[in-house]
């Protein structure tokens, strides 16, 4: 017996047909497949043969069983084909008429449908495949009606009319594994996740980002509220604690609020032992530094309660995160949290300022150094140089930057900088424009165009301004030879009555 048949109606209809209902209606609908299907087992009811079964579909339209069965599921769904038998499968086409779906299935696909199209309104008209999927959630993961449309509003409600598909079946899995039967509690199990949804995107606001939150970042919002017993105000605290991560990220909150709690509710220090806690705290700080754990000895935990004796547990997870930039350790985190109090940074809007002003220096000592061809580092030394050049000079980056190539060439190029923009300042130099004409002038008179001054032949770059002492972090002390050496030429200059006045860009001449 073959695989498929017709209800007799069809004969009288022509040879396959395919009526133009079906091609209008349900055609746009359809995929490749289901279509090929539909078709190829149109003409195989019309034409019944002993040969024709599903395995033979299969093989000859390059599918599997499988795909073959999913298939007569959908049209199944539609109506426009009844399984008549299990083992093995088979098949009856129905008529395409649309005035003839009378079964009882047909007439709840129905009712869901426009169901379906109420909530999207008559201005977004949804396609009539969307609708079949929304329904395999009812035949497949056991939902009601209710709750699938309960489902529908919430996410037309959270994330507009045009909401992920995935996002959505995603949500129809979880209450179909809680059992959810009414929409009752469709709706407590969805506001949970409505919370950690706005819970998601305030942290991301938080973190000055402009975009709509992960299906991974809402998961963790609602791991935190619902199963740690965090509270949205409590979370968004904790995301203040991340300070000036160079990278926030939910995985850093995380690690916060691990160090806040125990056996997945918030912490209740007076109720654990002091030591079960400190080991939390421990292993937030691993997490902040971007360790994924790291040992729970009596040295490392003796070196935590070193840092708790300077500063809360906010600070100490910002000093971790700044220490991240860098590949460094528990222990780096402690000396900077010691070079912190050293400065009297105590609170965390204080070092959260600080730390936005390191970061401004050290990216221009970044760009100085690609400026001249060097590897320059931040370093105190190399920011008390940008810090005088912006504060006390009040020179802008760019400034600073357009005057960057003249210290070009020379071997502290920080110093030699340091001595132009002072020479600038001096002379009320201040704008790129005065810095470029001072320097045309230079020029223009004979001297240097590297340095903009005038110097005898005999001179090295170093020998002309007047020697300022060894700022330089690793700098070695200028040789005692090179020293007689220029001694010696300013001695010949002097006894010649030659010496000329020294000049820098920026000096008077």
């Amino acid at each position: 017996m073959g695989s498929f048949s017709n209800d007799g109606k069809l004969m009288a209809l022509g040879a396959t047909p395919l009526m133009n209902h079906f091609i209008s209606t349900y055609l746009p609908s359809a995929s490749e497949l289901q279509l090929k299907v539909y078709i190829y087992g149109l003409l195989a009811a019309t034409y019944p043969t002993k040969e024709m079964t599903i395995q033979v579909m299969a093989r000859d339209l390059d599918a599997t069983e499988a795909d073959i069965i999913r298939a007569y599921r959908y049209w199944e769904r539609l109506g426009l084909v009844v399984r008549v038998s299990d083992n093995p499968p088979a098949y009856s086409y129905q008529p395409v008429d649309p005035n003839a779906l009378t079964g009882e299935r047909d007439l709840k696909y129905e009712k869901f449908s426009e169901q379906v199209f109420a909530l999207f309104g008559n201005s977004e008209r949804i396609h009539g495949k969307t609708v079949l999927q929304y329904y395999e959630w009812v035949e497949d993961m056991g939902l009601s009606e209710g709750v699938v449309l309960e489902l529908l509003r919430y996410m037309i409600s959270t994330r507009g009319k045009h909401f992920s598909m995935e996002s959505a079946r995603k949500l129809a899995v979880t209450l179909s594994e809680q059992k959810v039967i009414s929409e009752e509690d469709a709706k407590r199990v969805l506001e949970y996740n409505r919370q950690a949804l706005e819970c998601s995107r305030r942290i991301l606001r938080r973190f000055n980002f402009r975009r709509e939150p992960t299906e991974v970042e809402m998961e963790m919002a609602e791991k935190w509220m619902k199963e740690w017993g965090f509270t949205p105000d409590e979370i968004l605290d904790a995301v203040n604690a991340t300070g000036n991560a160079m990278t926030p990220s939910f995985g850093y909150v995380e690690g916060v609020l691990k160090g806040r709690m125990k056996g997945g509710a918030p912490m209740d220090r007076a109720s654990i032992s002091r030591e079960e806690e400190e080991r939390e705290m421990l292993k937030a700080v691993y997490m902040a530094l971007g360790q994924t754990n790291g040992p729970m000895s009596k040295g490392m935990l003796d070196l935590l309660r070193d840092m708790r004796s300077k500063y809360p547990d906010d600070i100490i997870l910002i000093a971790s995160a700044e220490c991240a930039k860098r590949g460094g350790k528990l222990a780096d985190a402690m000396t900077l949290l010691e070079s912190w109090k050293k400065k009297n940074l105590e609170t965390r809007e204080q070092i959260e300022q600080y730390i936005r002003h390191i970061d401004e220096c050290d990216r221009v000592i970044h760009q100085l150094g690609e400026i001249w061809g060097v590897a320059l580092k931040g370093g105190e030394v190399n920011r008390e140089h940008v810090d005088r050049w912006s504060g006390n000079y009040g020179f802008s980056q760019e400034q600073i930057l357009h005057a960057a190539p003249w210290a070009s060439g020379t071997a502290r190029p920080m110093s030699y900088l340091d001595r132009i923009l002072k020479n600038f300042f001096d002379r009320g130099i201040r704008t790129a424009e005065q810095m470029d004409a001072d320097h045309v002038q230079a020029k223009s008179t004979g001297q240097s165009a590297q340095t903009g001054s005038r110097w005898g032949s005999g001179t090295v770059i170093e020998q002309r301004y007047e020697q300022r002492p060894n700022t330089e972090p690793d700098a070695d002390e200028v040789p005692e030879w090179i020293r007689k050496i220029a001694e010696e030429q300013e001695r010949k200059k002097a006894a010649e009555g030659q010496e000329e006045e020294g000049h820098v860009p920026g000096s008077t001449t």
